[in-house]
């Protein structure tokens, strides 16, 4: 063994298990992706657990065997718990993209169907607006998924990146998609921060979406009728003299 070599173990040897697993992370992102470096040998969770054992033993000399013992049962589920964290970000972002490539199908022909409408003249405002809502929560999913992977990346992970390459290029993919998506359907970006519908328009667009589900299911819903404060003055004032004239009767 030379210098540098001793250098280097002498340096892993004062690691803590964050360390260690960044070093695995660092080294495992050059492969290119979280599938590659998983068929390494040995497996990376035994190879994590193995390190943190030869990094606590020796640090631990002359200590009793129960101490010891409990010191690396510590770190090792200290460095498994970032192990798993950065194994389930990645796998989440990639079921996201799986989602996102069926929502954008269905997206693609609503938008379609909406651009058919309206070169002949059918546009259906309600239906236009319930698919940009739609989009939004699509969108909203995305953001607070590409959130947390910054918050690992931050707050867990020391600012080393949590997603391999390949995970965090579809990523950014999917995204531009949605960008193209939200202006071709309204001028504008989804995954940029922008202002939201109120109260009376989500109401506006529930209502005209339950219309339309209960002419499919062929239940027309009757509109719901509203009285004027005039008109309930008007009820209120009945009422009071209806009420009166029993009393002199009783």
């Amino acid at each position: 063994m030379n210098n540098h070599q001793r250098r280097l173990k002498t340096i892993e040897l004062g690691m803590t298990p964050q360390q260690i697993v960044l070093l695995w992370l660092a080294n495992a992102q050059k492969t290119g992706s979280l599938i590659d470096a998983s068929r390494q040998s040995p497996f990376p969770r035994r190879a994590i657990a193995t390190r943190v054992i030869d990094v606590i033993r020796p640090s631990m000399k002359g200590e009793p065997k129960p101490v010891i013992q409990d010191a690396i049962m510590q770190a090792r589920r200290e460095a498994d718990f970032l192990y798993m964290l950065i194994v389930i970000a990645n796998n989440a972002v990639e079921e996201e993209i799986s989602w996102l490539d069926l929502s954008f199908a269905i997206f693609a022909r609503q938008y379609f169907t909406v651009e058919f409408a309206e070169r002949h003249d059918l546009k259906d405002v309600g239906l236009i607006e319930m698919l940009r809502e739609s989009m939004r929560l699509v969108v909203e999913r995305y953001i607070i998924l590409k959130e947390t992977c910054s918050r690992i990346t931050a707050v867990q992970l020391s600012g080393q990146e949590v997603l391999f390459p390949d995970v965090a290029a579809k990523l950014r993919e999917k995204m531009e998609q949605l960008d193209v998506l939200g202006r071709l359907n309204g001028g504008g970006s989804y995954t940029k921060p922008k202002k939201m519908f109120s109260a009376a328009t989500r109401r506006k667009l529930s209502l005209a979406q339950k219309a339309r589900w209960a002419k499919v299911n062929g239940q027309a819903q009757k509109p719901k009728r509203t009285m004027s404060a005039s008109a309930r003055r008007k009820i209120a004032a009945a009422q009071r003299a209806r009420w009166a004239k029993l009393k002199k009767r009783a």
